[in-house]
């Protein structure tokens, strides 16, 4: 009696934090590692796996083998081999726009089959501004494209993504034969050749046409780009007393007043009129000393509004003394992922203080942000507005706490990137040769680069995405859970009971299908850990060969085009390239499709859908 209340009680735990997961990652409300996290510890602290199957989920080989190469891809960009090989594309195309990118958009596609692409993405976006604005052309037109080519040539080797690796390490735990590190890399391929042709036939006609902002100063080619910002009326001003309409605020549409902050209350709350009114409402309350003026502007009429006697933009202390004594120049920059600014106030940073440069605008996912502008923490994507002198930026850029959009930043070539080139190569080849599992080859490659100075230890370590491996483990006991629990069980026996009716070709697009729109929702690591232990059971079950459906869950997992959120590097140029969520809607929706039809057509090609294993 007391073990079937044990197992009922271990399965509805094991339901609700299921439901819990599911519901965490598709709003996004906390980190989708922290959710992870959370799913581990309250199956362990409830019984439903043991501390054996909680430690036991650390030795599963994926988790190890990413680390180890993010590792090594670390080792390449810190010894400039990456950049080295950009330079020389830069320079072979330095007079033809459309060599330049079809050379860019190669060496994406390339780098990503064997590298971490949110670096790769990460340096080419500057390098695809600079170049589009060289010759005239739209960066919004190649950006979305660029993050598109590096998603694709990840899924052209096992180890191009995390999700491959981890779909195979999974593999490698059920007891059906592993893969080759080039095992997919041709139907990968073809795949990726047919969402290029299709990007080079539609996407000019898909893809939206929006300027970007330059590198040097303002200028009035602002596209439809906005800034959240702060002019605040210092003390015995003329501003004192008088409205913003006296003093000669812009009148424009773009330039919206939101707020007028008080002594840390919002006069606009005390308004008795519809939002849309408050702009005109606020222009006319006179000014106090310390107001701060909460705006939502272009850059053109921030360099008006600044020219105000009486007020000031940015921060308070130090930016008029700065203006006065040095030339500065505006650039925007970009939160990176792995930025120490992130969950931070730009008021409370180190900014300022280290590297005296200046916040003057936050501009994030178009929205507008009511709030002191000053108080807003800092996330991924964000993109700043930064003054400084030409060598206090790049001081700050060099940091790459905040990445530039406009200035590629070259890493000089260090003799030892030999090494790590040597290092990856060999990793890639002994590994196709089957001279030991792909996990072993990746430790002693990432051994290599940290003995020998590619990289430091301390840098190998910040290389890796802890939050990637964290969101692994804490999914890994989920799975335990739900086995030990029966329901992955349960759903392996009701799938295949409604499934034995259809086709395995049928089989094979429902699982891609599946696969394909939850990862637009949630992460796709979480999508692999739940779909490939219950697929491999379903296809054995059913007598069918698991390579095939296994194969469709790596291609699907990784195809996230449709959104901004279901890809880091389609979140990166999101901001970066001032796109809108309708702007992926509109070419990632098609994408999604052309992928999911070649897949069902190429799969086949290349496994037999029948043969049981």
């Amino acid at each position: 009696m007391l073990q079937q209340f044990n197992y009922q009680f271990h399965l509805i735990i094991t339901l609700i934090v299921l439901l819990f997961a599911l519901i965490s990652f598709i709003r996004e409300k906390i980190p989708a590692y922290i959710t992870a996290l959370l799913v581990m510890a309250a199956l362990l602290f409830f019984g439903v796996i043991s501390t054996g199957e909680a430690l036991s989920v650390f030795s599963n080989s994926a988790p190890i083998t990413i680390a180890a190469m993010f590792v090594i891809g670390a080792a390449l960009k810190n010894t400039g081999v990456i950049d080295l090989m950009v330079h020389y594309i830069m320079q072979i195309a330095e007079k033809r726009f459309w060599l330049a990118i079809a050379g860019f958009y190669g060496f994406v596609l390339i780098a990503s089959a064997f590298m971490n692409n949110t670096p790769i993405v990460i340096i080419m976006t500057p390098v695809i501004i600079m170049i589009t604005r060289k010759f005239n052309q739209y960066p919004s037109k190649f950006l979305i494209p660029l993050s598109y080519i590096a998603i694709m040539g990840g899924t052209c080797t096992l180890i191009g993504t995390s999700t491959n690796l981890l779909v195979n390490g999974i593999v490698i735990s059920s007891d059906v034969p592993s893969f080759n590190i080039f095992d997919i890399t041709i139907p990968g391929l073809i795949m990726a050749a047919v969402g290029i042709l299709f990007l080079l036939a539609f996407g000019h006609r898909l893809l939206p046409v929006r300027p970007l902002f330059t590198e040097e100063i303002f200028t009035p080619e602002n596209g439809n780009k906005h800034f959240i910002a702060n002019a605040m009326v210092l003390p015995d001003s003329r501003a004192i007393g008088k409205t913003l309409d006296e003093l000669g605020f812009p009148e424009s549409k773009d330039c919206f007043v939101i707020d007028i902050i008080r002594k840390d209350k919002s006069l606009s709350e005390t308004l008795p009129t519809p939002q849309k009114n408050i702009n005109l409402l606020l222009r006319t309350i006179p000014l106090q000393p310390f107001d701060r003026i909460l705006i939502r502007s272009n850059k053109e009429k921030l360099i008006a509004i600044n020219k105000l006697q009486g007020l000031i933009l940015g921060e308070r202390e130090g930016l008029s003394a700065l203006r006065e004594t040095k030339e500065t120049i505006i650039m925007e920059g970009i939160v990176g992922p792995d930025s120490r600014l992130i969950n931070h106030h730009i008021s409370s940073s180190w900014i300022r203080r280290r590297y005296n440069c200046h916040i003057w605008a936050l501009h994030r996912d178009n929205k507008i942000i009511k709030k002191n502008f000053y108080k807003i923490p800092l996330k991924f994507g964000d993109v700043l507005l930064i003054e400084g002198t030409h060598e206090d930026l790049d001081d700050f850029f060099k940091n790459e706490e905040v990445l530039s959009l406009t200035k590629f930043k070259k890493t000089s070539f260090d003799k030892k990137g030999l090494i790590a080139l040597f290092t990856i190569i060999s990793v890639v080849v002994f590994s196709a040769l089957n001279f030991m599992p792909i996990t072993g080859l990746a430790l002693i490659g990432a051994i290599l680069v940290i003995v020998t100075n590619c990289i430091t230890a301390q840098k190998a370590y910040e290389s890796i995405d802890w939050r990637i491996l964290m969101l692994i483990f804490g999914m890994l006991s989920l799975s335990t859970a739900m086995e030990n629990t029966g329901i992955a069980e349960y759903i392996v026996q009701n799938t295949a009971a409604f499934t034995a009716q259809f086709g395995p070709r049928a089989i094979l697009a429902s699982i891609y299908m599946m696969t394909s729109i939850l990862t637009e929702f949630m992460t796709n690591n979480a999508v692999a850990v739940l779909i490939t232990p219950l697929i491999i059971s379903l296809t054995i079950k059913l007598g069918l060969n698991p390579e095939p459906f296994i194969v469709a869950i790596m291609f699907a997992a990784s195809a996230s085009f449709a959104t901004p959120l279901g890809y880091q590097t389609n979140t990166y140029v999101y901001n970066a390239g001032n796109y809108q969520f309708r702007d992926f809607l509109k070419i990632g929706i098609p994408m999604n499709i052309i992928n999911f039809i070649t897949a069902i057509i190429v799969i086949p090609l290349f496994w037999d859908l029948k043969r049981a294993i």
